[in-house]
């Protein structure tokens, strides 16, 4: 198919919100409340914190959950990441590392192990 718009003329893209899996959303509520996220609607399950929105999807298999990710921008990372060393859950693999590209960033797997990769 083709189009008439070029790249230039196309509109801007200014957010993107994951699409989690959830088992349990109360369950998923409860484990994102500690990092601060507040429920902005019941079902589907969205949760907000700052400028970050995630939407779950009520899901009954725990394989889809482990292979959901997204990666979430974060200002002053080295603070953040102590919170979450403090809370238990950097993932062992994946501590505060500094990417070949010039990231920083760490992950953590949430209760239904979506991986949850911090970046700064």
């Amino acid at each position: 198919m083709e189009t008439t718009l070029t790249h230039t003329k196309l509109p801007r893209l200014h957010q993107a919100c994951p699409v989690l899996a959830s088992l349990d959303f109360e369950r998923s509520y409860q484990w994102y409340s500690q990092l601060g996220f507040h429920r902005a609607h019941d079902h589907p399950l969205v949760l907000k914190r700052d400028d970050v929105t995630l939407h779950f999807r009520a899901c009954k298999e725990s394989h889809i959950a482990a292979t959901t990710s997204c990666r979430i921008a974060v200002h002053n990372i080295a603070d953040w990441y102590e919170f979450c060393l403090n809370l238990q859950i950097v993932h062992p693999k994946a501590p505060l590392t500094t990417q070949p590209w010039g990231l920083q960033e760490f992950a953590v797997l949430d209760v239904d192990n979506n991986l949850l990769v911090f970046f700064s």
